[in-house]
């Protein structure tokens, strides 16, 4: 049996034929073509070259491989009827769904079986004053999967990565007195941006005179 091929509604042998002084004729095989599996795999968007795929027949048997193309694409041929599992080895840092089942026909080619990885993020922050960067201050972020807190280096900067997709708003610590909006937000794409411009200038808090008696 050719690869790719199941046989056909006759099998794969003929009996019973009698060889006489006349040719024997229409003693055919009819041979079916098995079915291709294909998909895309993406991250934010874009297609990844270079990510193993494996196609795994749920019922057993052997366990087909592929890699990616230049563009994210991947084709599996001459793939048996049945139910299967594919899955994928995502690359490092990026998120997502990596296997997924799908159930292959006896003649048609099964289509769009696509993973769509997501890619970290980042956020970049500066808090300062009128003498320069502010160290040892600590900035929320809060997004999916709840707050997470930050502290500026010795320059008054941050970057806090690993970011999923999602919006984020970033507050100072209650207290410091912040010159403008205290409360910045953002968004993260599944293409996995690096978020700058959200800085803090801080301000000097103003101390009230103390109040001076008055001659009675």
């Amino acid at each position: 049996m050719p690869t790719g091929y199941a046989p056909g509604p006759g099998g794969v042998a003929l009996t019973g034929i009698a060889v006489a002084t006349s040719p024997v004729t229409d003693q055919d095989f009819v041979l079916r073509a098995l079915p291709a599996v294909s998909g895309h795999v993406t991250g934010g968007g874009t297609g990844l070259c270079g990510v193993p795929i494996t196609l795994t027949p749920d019922g057993g048997g052997p366990r087909l491989t592929a890699v990616t193309t230049g563009d994210g694409s991947y084709t599996f041929r001459g793939v048996d009827a049945g139910a299967v599992t594919l899955s994928i080895v995502a690359p490092p840092g990026d998120g997502g769904a990596t296997s997924r089942p799908a159930i292959v026909a006896a003649a048609t080619d099964l289509t769009s079986q696509d993973f769509d990885l997501t890619r970290p993020g980042a956020v970049a922050v500066t808090v300062s004053n009128a003498d320069g960067g502010v160290s040892v201050v600590t900035v929320t972020i809060n997004g999916p999967g709840g707050p997470v807190t930050a502290v500026t280096d010795g320059a008054g900067s941050y970057l806090l990565e690993g970011l999923a997709p999602g919006s984020y708003t970033v507050t100072p610590p209650a207290g410091d007195v912040v010159a403008g909006t205290a409360t910045q937000s953002f968004t993260i794409t599944s293409a996995g941006e690096i978020r700058g411009g959200l800085d803090y200038s801080l301000r000097a808090s103003v101390v009230p005179p103390a109040p001076t008696a008055t001659a009675q």
